[in-house]
């Protein structure tokens, strides 16, 4: 099976959140997203990140199916972008596909979530019930993680 998946309800991790927020009182010395940031795939069926969310928690059940690597899709977000007539922001596209292999590993994804290698920028479970599923190889899974930049967005 493969799918196209577009972010819906981003839950931003509290620890990057209020480094950014800390962030916009100063010129930041460093990128905030240095290049050891990786968007992560979660096999986890009850997958459901909070803002407390940890590499830590989220790791024990990262993808694992045949060609998976969170390395796969180097963050180069896109920005700003227009997500829609009240909100800016930032984009990042990811790929991922089941590749042959000698003993082919399948799995199914049910969320992602984006890290800095320290802490959970942003993560996700799927909406609409969408589960990307690996069964044989070239199943695939396109991402596109829209992440708002105004945090507060007013009412449609």
């Amino acid at each position: 099976m493969s799918a196209t998946y577009e972010s819906v309800t981003l839950v931003y991790g509290r620890v990057w959140l209020n480094s950014l927020l800390s962030a916009l009182k100063t010129i930041p010395a460093t990128p905030l997203l240095p290049t050891t940031s990786k968007i992560r795939l979660s096999s986890d069926p009850a997958f459901n990140p909070t803002p407390d969310s940890t590499i830590a928690d989220l790791a024990a059940q990262e993808a694992a199916f045949s060609g998976y690597s969170a390395a796969t899709n180097p963050i180069a977000l896109k920005g700003p972008v227009n997500l829609s007539g009240q909100a800016v922001g930032m984009l990042q596209d990811a790929f991922w596909e089941a590749v042959t292999a000698t003993t082919f590993v399948s799995g199914s994804v049910y969320g992602y979530w984006l890290d800095d290698g320290a802490n959970i920028v942003c993560a996700e479970r799927f909406a609409g019930g969408l589960v990307a599923g690996f069964a044989e190889p070239g199943d695939f899974l396109a991402l596109t993680l829209l992440i708002p930049a105004q945090l507060i967005q007013p009412a449609s």
